[in-house]
C-alpha cells in the first residue's frame, strides 16, 4: 500500500511539474544576452532557459552580459550552477566597472550580491570572464550553419561591437558574415514602435544600428506582453527562497507572495517553444525604422521582410500559470 501511494504521488508530481524528457531531439542553440541587474525578470528568465536545457530541449551555448557589473557574472553562475550547468560560458564588458549602470539605480541590487555571496557559484567577479564578442565568435565559428538562436533580453552594446569586428584568429569572417551565415533568428525583447527601454537606455546608436542592419531572420518579443504577465507568488511561496536562487532573486527584489511584470521570462518561453499555443504574430513581416531620437516605427512595406513581431495569443493569467509551473521545477 505505501508502494502505490509513492508511485502516486511520483505520477501526480511528474505530471504537475516535471518537463517531457525528449531523449532523442537535438537540442536547440542558444546563445543569450542580458542586462542582468536590477530588475528581476532576468533571473526568471535565465532560470527558465535552464530549465529546458535540463529537459533537452535547448544548449545553452553562452550567456553574455551588457552591462558591466562585478556582480553580474557570479550571479548568473550561481543560477546555472543551481540547475547543475555550472560550465555553461560567460562574458562581460570589460572593465567591470559600473560605466555601463544607469546611475538613477542600485550600484550593487541586494539580490545581485545575495546571488554572488549566498549560493554556490565559481566566478566570484566578473573581471574573471572573457570578451563577448569574442566569446560570440567562438561560439559561432563553433557551431553548424543556421543553427544558433540569440536571445537580447537587454541591451545591444554587445551585439552591435559583433556586427562590425572583423576577421581574426577565431574566424577569417567578420562579424557580420559569421552571424549570417551562424544565426538561424534573433530574438529581441523590446518594441519596434515608439520607445523601448532596451532600446534607448544605453546609447541608442548600438540598437539602432544592430537592429536595422541585422543579416537575418528577426523576431521582436514586445514589452506589451510582459507588461501584461504578472507572476512570482507561487514561486516565492511553494519554493525555498533560502535554497532556490531564482525564488531569492525574486524575494529579494520583488518580496515573498507578491507578482510582478515578467517580460524577459514571457519572451525566453518563446525562445524556446516557439508559438505553440500561446503566442501568434501580430503584423506581417517588415522592419524597423528607428528616429534620430531612438523613437522606432514598424515598416511593413519594407522589401527584406525579415523582421516580425510576436502577440500574445491567449490570456495573460494562462501564460502566467503555465510559465510559473515550469519555474517550480527544481533538478
Amino acid at each position: 500500500m505505501a508502494v502505490r501511494s509513492f508511485l502516486l504521488w511520483l505520477w501526480i508530481f511528474q505530471t504537475t511539474f516535471a518537463l517531457p524528457s525528449r531523449p532523442h531531439h537535438t537540442p536547440q542553440r542558444l546563445i543569450i544576452d542580458t542586462d542582468l541587474l536590477n530588475f528581476v525578470d532576468d533571473p526568471l528568465a535565465l532560470g527558465l532557459a535552464n530549465i529546458f536545457q535540463s529537459h533537452n530541449e535547448i544548449q545553452i551555448l553562452g550567456i553574455v552580459s551588457s552591462i558591466s557589473s562585478r556582480y553580474a557574472p557570479p550571479a548568473i553562475d550561481a543560477i546555472n550552477t543551481f540547475y547543475k550547468h555550472p560550465s555553461i560560458p560567460l562574458a562581460i564588458q570589460k572593465p567591470v566597472d559600473n560605466s555601463t549602470i544607469d546611475p538613477n539605480y542600485p550600484e550593487y541590487p541586494e539580490y545581485l550580491t545575495g546571488l554572488t555571496h549566498r549560493f554556490d557559484q565559481d566566478i566570484n567577479d566578473g573581471s574573471n570572464t572573457t570578451d563577448p564578442v569574442s566569446l560570440y565568435r567562438k561560439l559561432l565559428a563553433c557551431a553548424p550553419d543556421a543553427s544558433v538562436k540569440i536571445a537580447v533580453i537587454g541591451f545591444h552594446d554587445n551585439l552591435y561591437h559583433l556586427l562590425r569586428s572583423r576577421p581574426d584568429a577565431i574566424s577569417p569572417l567578420s562579424g557580420r558574415a559569421l552571424v549570417k551565415q551562424k544565426v538561424a533568428e534573433l530574438i529581441v525583447g523590446g518594441t519596434p514602435s515608439g520607445m523601448s527601454f532596451n532600446f534607448v537606455e544605453h546609447p541608442v546608436e548600438y540598437a539602432m544600428y544592430t537592429l536595422t542592419r541585422w543579416p537575418g531572420l528577426l523576431t521582436f518579443f514586445p514589452d506589451t506582453i510582459g507588461d501584461r504577465v504578472f507572476m512570482g507568488a507561487r514561486l516565492t511561496g511553494e519554493r525555498d527562497p533560502e535554497t532556490n536562487p531564482v525564488a531569492y532573486a525574486f524575494a529579494t527584489n520583488i518580496g515573498i507572495g507578491e507578482n510582478h511584470e515578467s517580460w524577459d521570462v514571457v519572451a525566453m518561453y518563446y525562445v524556446v517553444r516557439g508559438l505553440g499555443d500561446v503566442y501568434k504574430f501580430s503584423k506581417t513581416r517588415g522592419e524597423v525604422y528607428f528616429f534620430p531620437n531612438g523613437s522606432a516605427a514598424w515598416n511593413d512595406s519594407s522589401p527584406s521582410r525579415l523582421q516580425r513581431v510576436v502577440d500574445l495569443k491567449v490570456s495573460n493569467v494562462t501564460l502566467a500559470k503555465k510559465i510559473e509551473s515550469i519555474l517550480l521545477w527544481e533538478p
